[in-house]
């Protein structure tokens, strides 16, 4: 799988793991059986966005030797993580919220199930968000799938929600 076809095709609602391999065979051209390796953390490398398939990071993997004997123990592959802006929404991002201060790491189900994808808590910096309000949230720096910047907004669910402004209920005022 080239990786031009894994990014048109989404295919980001697996877990990271899963993710990476396929970013490993689209690279490197291995394919590994989940079940016998462990990754390890990313390195970043030096960016070069200009190129498409610049490999960004050097990703250590550990495979057990009983079931693979071409990288015994620890290997490096190079890998081009994904940019977050990759992932196509219809819409806007939108958290919702109760209880301010929060962390974003506690909205990852929210944040999951409206981009389709299975963000783990090393794909996401964790911060605080202290308001409600436009947000830009950062992929984690451990991620071994993405990298980058989303633009979220955060709602406070205490504040009722309107879908017409109060003045527009009056009715209708000829100018």
């Amino acid at each position: 799988m080239f990786l031009r076809q894994l990014i048109q095709e989404q295919r980001f609602n697996r877990p990271s793991h899963l993710i990476a391999l396929d970013l490993i065979r689209a690279t490197n051209g291995v394919v590994f059986n989940p079940d016998y390796i462990e990754l390890l953390d990313p390195i970043e490398l030096d960016q070069r966005p200009e190129i498409f398939d610049d490999p960004n990071t050097c990703l250590p993997v550990s495979v057990d030797p009983a079931h693979d004997s071409r990288f015994p123990y620890n290997s490096k592959f190079m890998i081009r993580r994904l940019e977050l802006s990759l992932i196509e929404v219809g819409g806007p991002i939108v958290i919702v919220s109760d209880t301010f201060p929060f962390k974003l790491h506690d909205k990852l189900d929210q944040l999951n199930e409206q981009l389709g994808v299975q963000f783990d808590e090393n794909d996401v910096k964790d911060v605080e968000i202290e308001q409600a309000g436009p947000f830009e949230f950062e992929a984690g720096k451990f991620s071994r799938v993405w990298i980058g910047s989303l633009a979220i907004t955060v709602i406070d669910q205490a504040e009722p929600l309107y879908l017409f402004a109060i003045g527009d209920l009056d009715g209708f005022n000829p100018i």
